[in-house]
């Protein structure tokens, strides 16, 4: 058996190592009361727009991975908003 120690604050230690900050968005049903039809509906649309936003605001944002309606980004530390 090993034993692992770090020295510094959670937050250098994550300022030093760290990959930045990780982003999750999660499309959500919610019904709109003028029609039977819900906000989810066209999802892939919505992902897109909301990808469209993010990367206009966030030059470096990447996107790690969508999972049915749930959307993961990764923003590194060093991000500049545009």
């Amino acid at each position: 058996a090993g034993c692992l120690e770090c020295f510094g604050s959670s937050v250098f230690l994550k300022n030093r190592f760290g990959l930045g900050y990780n982003l999750k968005i999660v499309l959500c049903s919610i019904s709109d009361e003028s029609s039977s039809t819900t906000l989810v509906e066209g999802s892939e649309n919505r992902q897109r727009q909301i990808w469209t936003y993010l990367k206009r605001s966030v030059d470096s944002i990447e996107l790690v991975g969508v999972s049915g309606k749930e959307l993961s980004f990764r923003v590194p530390f060093a991000s500049e908003s545009s």
